[in-house]
């Protein structure tokens, strides 16, 4: 029980072996003391005339030797394991690489938005605003003898841009002014602002000077051409356009659920509250596509309470599942055909000079020095099947 191989208590076999063992190393006798009668002793053991024997055990010195090696080795592993943690741990952080954006030759929102806000108050300048004004140009315009009184804006949009280098824009912006003239004010018109942007959109941005009255932009002739064909009149048996018509009834005049249209984990939500009180197909126009996949150029007539009608058009995918057809997605920019080729001979792209030329999504062409770029639009109802 506790690692001899005979009584606990040694009645003198035991004893004298190790008596002896001492004698023959020279090592004196330990002193004995009579048995205490608490602890049990003073009985006789019937085994106390039979030689007792330690458990021995083998000596393995290779054993012991590898047994130390590896404690050894664990050790040094975990200390080089804390090294390297305070060696990591003083260095700084790293910070993933995030691209460069090149703003190549479209305008960005901010500088869009300080042309906008620019004109505005330049359209409607006075002595009183005269200051205000002011301050956002970096030299200020001429305001003498200028009366804008019964000006008006209603509303300013860019709508044309171009980059002519770095930190310097050209932003036209479409403005829709009323003069107040008589009982009743005429309907609005719509002024081309051209206006020079310059800065930085991070540290800060300004008009230059004196902006200018311009013809409105205008598209040069391009091999554009949509990727619809033969857009007919819905067959009322076929089932692909009674899809279509559900699916834009329940997402436009809140006529049932979107949900029970669209493929599985496509995600397309009804607009809350519907603008429209019922959507009604009127066109239509299916290409095959891979995989069982259809492109749908859809026209349809939007009726709302009031009885406005709006037509409106959308490319929309779609998919066939067992006896029934699937919503993939739906755009309201259809597929093109083609792309127009650069015009060597017009790098502009279009008429009415710089500032005509391109726009917050730009048309034109880039100037000779600056790298072509290509901009993309991407859908916000795309769903997984995209």
């Amino acid at each position: 029980m506790w690692g001899f191989s005979g009584s606990k208590k040694d009645g003198g076999g035991g004893t004298a072996l190790v008596e002896r063992a001492r004698s023959a190393r020279g090592a004196p006798a330990p002193q004995t003391m009579p048995p205490d009668p608490a602890w049990g002793g003073g009985f006789d053991d019937p085994h106390d005339d039979e030689p007792e024997h330690y458990v021995t055990r083998p000596v393995r010195p290779i054993v012991q030797t590898a047994a130390r090696v590896g404690l050894w080795t664990a050790v040094g592993l975990g200390a080089l394991g804390g090294i390297v943690s305070l060696v990591d741990a003083a260095q700084p952080e790293k910070v993933p690489e995030v691209p460069e954006i090149d703003e190549g030759i479209g305008v960005p929102a901010p500088v869009a938005g300080v042309a906008e806000n620019a004109v505005a108050k330049w359209l409607t300048a006075s002595e009183d605003t005269e200051n205000d004004v002011n301050a956002l140009f970096v030299e200020p315009p001429v305001l003498d003898d200028v009366d804008t009184e019964l000006m008006e804006v209603v509303d300013v949009t860019s709508v044309a841009g171009l980059r002519l280098e770095e930190g310097y824009w050209s932003v036209t912006v479409a403005a829709r002014v009323v003069e107040l003239v008589g009982d009743v004010p005429p309907p609005p018109t719509t002024w081309y602002v051209e206006i020079g942007i310059v800065g930085d959109v991070e540290e800060g941005l300004a008009a230059l000077t004196t902006p200018a009255i311009v013809p409105p932009p205008v598209l040069r002739s391009s091999p554009w051409q949509t990727a619809a064909r033969n857009v007919e009149p819905p067959d009322p048996d076929d089932r692909i356009a009674n899809t279509v018509e559900g699916f834009l009834n329940a997402l436009l005049a809140g006529r049932g659920d979107p949900g029970r249209y669209l493929a599985p984990r496509v995600e397309i939500p009804a607009i809350d509250p519907p603008p429209f009180a019922e959507a009604r197909l009127t066109g239509l126009s299916v290409e095959e596509l891979e995989e069982g996949e259809v492109r749908i150029w859809a026209l349809a007539e939007l009726e709302t309470a009031a009885e406005t009608v709006h037509v409106v058009g959308y490319e929309i995918k779609a998919r066939q599942r067992i006896d029934r057809w699937e919503i993939l997605s739906i755009w309201g920019a259809p597929a093109v055909d083609s792309v127009p080729p650069p015009d060597e001979d017009d790098e502009s792209g279009t008429s009415g000079g710089p500032g005509a030329a391109g726009g917050t999504a730009s048309t034109t062409e880039p100037p000779a020095e600056e790298e072509e770029t290509t901009s993309t639009t991407t859908s916000t109802t795309v769903g997984p099947g995209e």
